[in-house]
């Protein structure tokens, strides 16, 4: 049956989550891992972890039917080095995206590079990880970002060459395998990913400064200085830049102490002066609708005022209660929280309280925050 295209399908604001805490030290294992599961996988939307327990905390590792597909891809690079399947699939598991709470991940891979949307399994709200060392199961929908950067790493024909996984395994592993010259191209190619990211840098004024990194491009071009700290502390994707930087993927940009942002070492004037054309062309072309919401994670006395709603659904089983809360929190699933009261829902269900865990052979306490603590 001929039909017509589905109409155009509404999209949520962008949030911009410039106030979250987001440090994420090890770009490129996180760069290296999310590209090895989208090769290995063969779907693009993958349940990706398992969860196990280590010394009374829930944690999260590989699932157990890509372990095989994982080593078949590095088979010549766990021939080539001394590292053991098994030491391997640890190291795998210690990568960002198995031990860095979602909230930085999700800064990273959704707003940072845009190479897919990263959640919990469970409907559960973004932040259930930031305190308890707690890692919950995770599921990725990759986006056609990492379909670019397939092309960027693979040759003619189409295949990753042995060189180019040499690259992967040594992100991954730390190692110093042979590798081409196809790592330019793949930090290129990321660079021109970020170019659409906001970002926050507090100074002097009330609201900051709110820029993209063209803002960046235009100073130095200017031969001005251009100031690379936040004047309280980094935050939100400003924070993901820095780290890109550190690890020189970056394609333009180098950073220190003394000159704050500078051009690359080996990048001409000339270079970033087109180059800052092109991503003014592409940033006039690409408009956005987004939502600018800064959440001040500090003891600081500023009065920082949010719209926010409580609001109570009753009635019986089946009536559509669920489904209701579930269109209005959609896209602010990281700052909302759902409760079911019940009469035997007490104070520590709904702030927290101090529970048992395990400490080795040993029972400890600690608190463990509840839908108040974690709003609050």
């Amino acid at each position: 049956m001929k039909v017509k295209p589905k109409t155009l399908t509404p999209r949520d604001e962008l949030d911009l989550r410039l106030g979250i805490k987001s440090s994420l030290p090890e770009t490129e294992k996180l760069i290296a891992s999310i590209f090895v599961l989208f090769k290995i996988s063969d779907s693009s939307q993958l349940s990706y972890t398992e969860e196990f327990s280590d010394a009374g905390k829930t944690r999260i590792k590989l699932i157990p039917n890509l372990k095989q597909p994982l080593f078949d891809f590095f088979q010549n690079q766990l021939t080539s080095s001394s590292i053991s399947q098994d030491g391997f699939l640890k190291l795998f598991n210690e990568t960002p995206l198995f031990h860095i709470q979602l909230e930085p991940l999700q800064v990273a891979i959704q707003l940072f590079w845009k190479l897919g949307e990263i959640e919990f399994v469970q409907n559960m709200a973004s932040s259930s990880e930031r305190s308890g060392g707690k890692r919950f199961n995770k599921q990725i929908s990759f986006s056609t970002n990492l379909d670019i950067v397939d092309g960027t790493l693979s040759n003619n024909d189409g295949k990753i060459e042995e060189e180019t996984r040499n690259l992967l395994f040594n992100y991954i592993t730390s190692s110093s395998l042979t590798t081409n010259n196809v790592e330019n191209k793949l930090i290129k190619t990321l660079t021109v990913f970020s170019e659409e990211t906001q970002f926050k840098i507090r100074d002097n004024s009330s609201d900051g400064i709110i820029f993209q990194q063209e803002g960046i491009y235009a100073e130095l071009i200017a031969k001005n200085t251009v100031e690379n700290k936040d004047l309280k502390e980094d935050a939100g994707p400003f924070r993901i830049l820095k780290s890109v930087i550190n690890k020189s993927l970056h394609y333009y940009l180098e950073s220190n102490t003394t000159d704050g942002f500078k051009l690359k070492e080996g990048i001409t004037e000339k270079e970033l002066e087109q180059y800052h054309l092109r991503v003014n062309s592409r940033l006039n072309l690409n408009p956005k609708t987004t939502k600018i919401e800064i959440i001040e994670d500090t003891n600081s006395s500023t009065e920082v005022i949010h719209t926010s709603i409580n609001k109570i659904f009753y009635g019986a089983p089946g009536t559509g209660k669920s489904h209701k809360v579930k269109g209005i929190v959609k896209g602010k699933e990281e700052r909302t929280e759902r409760i079911t009261f019940h009469p035997e829902y007490d104070y520590a269900s709904f702030v927290g309280g101090y529970r048992p865990a395990m400490n080795g052979e040993n029972i400890r306490y600690e608190f463990v925050p509840q839908a108040f603590t974690n709003i609050y």
